[in-house]
């Protein structure tokens, strides 16, 4: 059986007021229905134990067993998200996410 098929998505008020401040004001319950979508039709192209890179949209993550929990967005980019954060720590560096260049 097809894991994502059964899969339960969580998405956090956090993770909706960032994907809102960071991508485009959506409802709640809109993009808690689009995400789950995405998921299921596994419309992702990087995905491990704390980030996913889902339909363009970069979030951290976490699953226990059947339920994926969305706890925070990071926005529409191209970048590496998970090794530009690690680079910038290396660093002493932040990223600057609302003003992104993709």
């Amino acid at each position: 059986m097809d894991r994502n098929a059964s899969m339960e998505l969580r998405l956090t008020d956090h993770a909706h007021e960032q994907y809102c401040d960071r991508v485009e004001p959506i409802d709640h319950a809109a993009l808690h229905a689009m995400c789950l979508q995405q998921l299921r039709t596994r419309d992702y192209s990087f995905r491990n134990k704390e980030f996913i890179h889902l339909a363009g949209i970069w979030w951290v993550h976490n699953t226990k067993r059947n339920r994926m929990s969305l706890v925070t967005c990071y926005g529409r980019t191209t970048i590496d998200i998970p090794r530009a954060l690690k680079w910038a720590r290396h660093h002493g560096d932040r990223l600057d996410l609302k003003n992104q260049l993709n």
